[in-house]
């Protein structure tokens, strides 16, 4: 099933248009971000990125601006990795009501 909300040129104008409008403060950290290490390589952990915020996109959240905000791409990636494991702990884990008692 495909998570709603924007894709390809219209998700990378809105891209543009938060690294343009929004202050460079991860949200998650409120340390700052690197203007220098996002242009020299976006996949680094202190780079710029798009966190969906406050529905994260496992959970079905959109991709539009209300949705999004700055974050480090270290912080967006572990909290992306957070939300997995707790996901995968409570399938792991079943309660009562899971089995109908």
């Amino acid at each position: 099933m495909a998570k709603p909300g924007l894709r390809g040129h219209a998700y990378r104008k809105l891209r543009v248009y938060m690294k343009e409008h929004f202050p460079w403060i991860c949200h998650r950290c409120e340390k700052p971000i690197s203007r220098e290490i996002t242009a020299a390589n976006p996949r680094h952990r202190g780079a710029w990125s798009a966190d969906h915020y406050p529905i994260p996109r496992a959970e079905g959240g959109p991709t539009e601006l209300w949705n999004l905000k700055p974050a480090h791409v270290g912080c967006n990636s572990d909290a992306g990795n957070a939300q997995k494991a707790k996901t995968m702990a409570e399938s792991a884990n079943p309660t009562s009501q899971d089995w109908g008692i």
